[in-house]
């Protein structure tokens, strides 16, 4: 993160329903986001994380789960 305002960035990151989970992490990022955006809502709530922090965005294009259903 580009500061050390933490708890505002959780409780802005918190205040959006399509955000299902917030993990704080160790690595090169501080914070994994896990969200349900449209493109347009995605951009409009990248440009507004952009005042606290770098982003990356990885997109699911499949799950890989195994589980007793597949076998």
């Amino acid at each position: 993160m580009d500061s050390n305002k933490y708890q505002k960035f959780e409780h802005f990151v918190n205040s959006y329903e399509e955000v299902a989970s917030i993990y704080k992490v160790s690595g090169q990022a501080c914070y994994m986001i896990l969200a349900h955006f449209t493109e347009s809502d995605l951009s409009a709530f990248i440009e507004k994380i952009s005042r606290w922090a770098r982003y990356s965005v990885e997109t699911v294009i499949a799950n890989k789960t195994e589980t007793d259903a597949n076998e």
